[in-house]
């Protein structure tokens, strides 16, 4: 890279990004590649994939904690521990509607995954045996097999355990449980498959300082012909400001492999969407995800608290997840205050 252009790289890494440094020594050093558009034969540029996972290790909140959090319903849970089998829906069924949308659309006219999106095309047509051209339908059919590939769950930091405000909205209501996993970090970017990363959230209404880097490399550095390759991944952990306070970490699962070897299903999501689901088996013996769980705080306004911590403990103890002598069941800190 010539000299020229590390004074383009100081000006646009903006003074307010935690990593800023390290980023811009990170773009010092790397070396584009160019690569053959599949769209309209021109030449685009992509950086080394290794390299890709840093820059978007150093734009994301920094990360390193040994355990997360996840608010779900008693009934969630139980089901985890009876089948020993852990569950992400793909990205269908989020609440949110703008999920995947949000960070696509503060970057305007720009498409990182213009090309990815064309090789995309490309595979489905063969794999599917379609007998068509790239067009708008082929478009509409690779969106829904990219949702339908990719799969999340939801967590927060330690720093969120027991959060009065994380049991109303995402724990039924106090009614639920907040598990507490240890991260085994061997799965993570194993084969290019789990990704865990906290959440980055924007500034203001359309004001997000790390989005705005990604444009700028673009336009100014590779002269708007940046293909991120795996932009499909990291999309989803940019999220609008109103949504700050939740302080979530993510957990990513892509596959499209037709042969894998989790098992998948079918459900209707609470939000009345029919939805796929991976399965993971999360025991032991066979464990095939990186979260295991820890410890399980009840929560405050729990049905039949007692009666269900020793039943829940006894399940424990015979799914093979704990021994009698363990603590791992704990009342929550707000039980004497929530109504």
């Amino acid at each position: 890279m010539d000299k020229s252009k590390y004074n383009i790289i100081e000006s646009i890494v903006p003074d307010e990004l935690k990593n800023k440094e390290a980023i811009v020594e990170l773009l010092k050093r790397v070396e584009p590649v160019g690569v053959i558009s599949a769209l309209d034969n021109h030449c685009k540029i992509c950086i080394d994939e290794n390299d890709e996972i840093k820059f978007f290790k150093l734009l994301l909140p920094s990360f390193t904690e040994a355990e997360v959090c996840r608010y779900t319903s008693l009934n969630s849970l139980f089901t985890t521990i009876n089948t020993l089998k852990q569950g992400m829906c793909c990205l269908n069924c989020m609440n949110d509607r703008t999920e995947g949308q949000y960070a696509d659309r503060i970057l305007n006219s720009y498409s990182p995954m213009a090309d990815i999106i064309i090789k995309s095309a490309m595979s489905l047509i063969s794999r599917k045996q379609i007998n068509s051209k790239f067009n708008n339908d082929i478009i509409y059919e690779i969106g829904i097999d990219k949702a339908n590939t990719s799969f999340i769950l939801s967590l927060c930091g330690d720093d969120m355990i027991d959060n009065l405000d994380m049991w109303r909205l995402y724990g039924d209501n106090a009614k639920g449980v907040c598990i507490i996993y240890e991260i085994d970090y061997s799965f993570i970017h194993s084969q290019d498959e789990f990704f865990l990363a906290r959440v980055s959230y924007g500034k203001d209404v359309d004001k997000h300082p790390e989005l705005q880097l990604i444009k700028d490399i673009n336009d100014k550095l590779f002269d708007k012909q940046w293909v991120i390759k795996q932009w499909g991944i990291w999309k989803h952990f940019f999220k609008p400001f109103q949504f700050r306070n939740e302080s979530e970490v993510r957990l990513l699962y892509v596959n499209d492999k037709t042969d894998m070897v989790h098992d998948r299903t079918w459900f209707m999501s609470n939000n009345n969407i029919i939805t796929r689901m991976m399965l993971f088996d999360c025991g032991n013996v066979n464990n095939a995800f990186p979260l295991k769980i820890k410890n399980i705080i009840l929560g405050p306004n729990v049905y039949e608290e007692e009666t269900n911590a020793r039943q829940l403990k006894f399940l424990l103890f015979e799914r093979g997840i704990t021994r009698p002598s363990d603590q791992i069941l704990f009342h929550s800190k707000h039980k004497n205050i929530y109504r």
